[in-house]
């Protein structure tokens, strides 16, 4: 997305915590337009091999 001028950067990065199984993490996205939607995926994986768990959820909003 970066590459095709949709954002001029982002920023992953993780938040300390002092829970176990606990992952938390900030992503910053600074786009060159506004947004109206976003469609964000989360894979948690054992490596970059590929992936071994997804989640994938999909939220719609009707307008009146």
């Amino acid at each position: 997305m970066k590459n095709d001028q949709g954002i001029r950067g982002y920023k992953v990065s993780k938040v300390a915590n002092d829970k176990k199984a606990l992952m938390t993490a900030r992503i910053r996205i600074v786009p060159i337009e506004a947004v109206e939607d976003f469609d964000i995926s989360l894979y948690l994986e054992d490596s970059l091999e590929g992936i071994i768990v997804s989640a994938d959820e999909t939220e719609v909003v009707e307008e009146d």
